[in-house]
């Protein structure tokens, strides 16, 4: 297109001689934008940006490309500033050309965790603000915060997540040298900053409660693999005895990549010999579970069986569960168990009868009872062919009343 062409496209578009402007300045920003010291590669809410950080009295700011943006309540990680984390607490509604806003340095994190809303621990950044000039929050600059020594104030993202936080709750917080400390929310504003929650916390003696997880390979934990084979992990988290659905993202590792690899819950085996295969909650790296790894030329059958399923029924409700066997930590599914019922307390009562079975589930039906309340029953899937290889799995029957 020459010259006057595009003149005359220019000329019949339906923007006006400002917008033209504007488009024209956006561009030249564009063009220099990193080529300034400021620019920084950073992550918004995980996801990767680039952008301008700089120091303007005292206030620590960002600055998007001109054809991106970010929000107040966004959490900004630069990796260049020893890998700290920031949250947006106001924009510059006078910066047309692009977005601009006050970043402040989160102190740490608080642990967010209720059951049925988020089944694992969310670690939610905040700011402590008892001693930050209350501009920064839209009133009387000579005023600051005061609180007692055993409260304090704090910024955190409004998110569907912390929407959920609630007065009385008590979480984990740490600090900047990880050690925790219990608060219980005494307050909570949503409206004064959109995009913000402010929590007004006191100290407590109370404890926060957070299940216990744990990781089940359902592969087995001792596994031979054919040298040249893989072999898929088939791995559930559990928050104390309920298993999490859908399963949270794990992380695996060989303590061999010479003799198997292992990407995505992929093993594949390289050499002939004997490694560790471990597995953690990505979430909270300290839940682990291994796997005993031997890569050989020829492998014999190694049977398995793993029973799964809620551990919990309610009086007269139904449970079911399933069993699956592996020859090698490779589920074979043309193998099945047997299926058979103990009480815990040894008694000959009758807490659970059989509804339905198969050689790879039962549905089990609890009596309405009410004396039944806190029994616990043990179901045991034995291998069909090998009555020495089984797995049980513990229901507690409970009531809703």
């Amino acid at each position: 297109m020459g010259t006057y062409d595009l003149f005359r496209k220019i000329a019949q578009s339906s923007l006006t001689e400002k917008e033209r402007d504007v488009a024209q300045m956006k561009n030249d920003l564009l063009y220099s934008f990193e080529s300034t010291p400021s620019f920084y590669g950073v992550t918004i809410n995980g996801v990767s940006k680039k952008v301008h950080l700089i120091t303007e009295k005292n206030n620590k700011k960002m600055l998007s490309k001109p054809n991106e943006s970010f929000s107040v309540g966004d959490i900004v990680v630069v990796p260049d500033w020893n890998n700290t984390t920031w949250l947006v607490s106001e924009l510059d509604i006078d910066c047309q050309m692009q977005t601009k806003g006050i970043i402040l340095e989160c102190d740490n994190v608080l642990t967010f965790y209720k059951s049925g809303i988020v089944p694992i621990p969310t670690k939610i950044p905040y700011v402590v603000f008892d001693s930050i000039a209350l501009t920064r929050m839209g009133v009387d600059s000579n005023k600051y915060l005061t609180v007692p020594n055993s409260r304090m104030m704090i910024l955190i993202p409004d998110t569907d997540i912390t929407r959920n936080i609630e007065r009385d709750d008590i979480y984990k917080l740490y600090d900047s040298n990880n050690i925790q400390d219990n608060y219980k929310v005494i307050d909570i504003n949503r409206v004064r900053k959109p995009g913000l929650i402010i929590l007004e916390l006191e100290h407590c003696s109370e404890q926060q409660v957070l299940p216990t997880y744990t990781i089940n390979i359902l592969n087995g934990t001792d596994l031979s693999l054919i040298l040249g084979n893989t072999l898929t992990l088939n791995a559930e988290v559990l928050a104390d005895d309920n298993i999490i659905s859908p399963t949270p993202p794990l992380i695996y590792e060989s303590s061999n990549d010479e003799i198997a690899t292992v990407e995505n819950g992929i093993i594949t085996s390289i050499a002939v010999g004997e490694c560790t295969i471990t597995v953690s909650l990505e979430s909270d790296p300290t839940v682990t579970a291994n796997i005993d790894l031997s890569v050989e030329e020829i492998v014999e059958d190694l049977f398995t069986v793993d029973v799964y399923g809620d551990s919990t029924v309610v009086l007269s409700n139904n449970i079911t569960l399933e069993a699956l066997v592996y020859n090698n930590g490779v589920i074979d599914e043309t193998k099945g168990v047997n299926w058979t019922l103990s009480n815990d307390d040894g008694s000959s009562n009758v807490y659970l009868t059989i509804a339905s079975q198969d050689s790879n589930s039962i549905t089990l039906t609890a009596t309405s009872n009410p004396s039944y309340k806190n029994k616990y029953v043990t179901v045991k899937g034995s291998y069909t062919e090998d009555g020495s290889v089984f797995d049980t799995h513990q229901i507690k029957i409970i009531s809703l009343f």
